[in-house]
Order: structure tokens, then sequence, then C-alpha cells
């Protein structure tokens, strides 16, 4: 047999949930929208990134200087 029809098997560390626990220090509601607040944020850093392309770059997006005001305007939730 080959080396190329072996499957290899990783070890998973897994270490149990009360040292997770410990490892956090902010309460647990704060872990579950963590995930959603840099989404939002970086929404944020993409649409004030709009601003700083010239209008050439723009344009091969397909967006006028206007529209990328606009989406710049709005606010991180939206």
């Amino acid at each position: 047999m080959s080396c190329a029809n072996r499957v290899a098997v990783c070890p998973v560390n897994v270490r149990p949930s009360s040292s997770i626990e410990m490892d956090w220090p902010w309460p647990g509601w704060f872990r579950d929208i963590a995930p959603a607040l840099a989404r939002l944020w970086q929404r944020r850093r993409q649409r004030q990134a709009l601003l700083e392309l010239d209008d050439r770059l723009l344009k091969d997006i397909g967006l006028t200087r206007e529209q990328a005001q606009r989406q710049a305007a709005r606010w991180f939730w939206q």
C-alpha cells in the first residue's frame, strides 16, 4: 500500500468547557455578539475605503462618486 492511499488522522485537541470559560475574561453574551460586531466594524471600514478610491477605480466597480459617498455616510448597522 502506498502512502498516497493512507488517510492521516490528526488528533484534535479538545479542551474541557470549564477551561474555555476560565480563559474568557468577558461575559458569555459578549462571546455571542463579538462576531457580529466584527462584521459591522468591517463593513464600516470597507465603506470608508470607498472614499479613498479615485473615480477611475470607482468606475471599474460600477459606482459613481456620489454613490460611494452615500454608502460611506450610512450607519454601520445598515
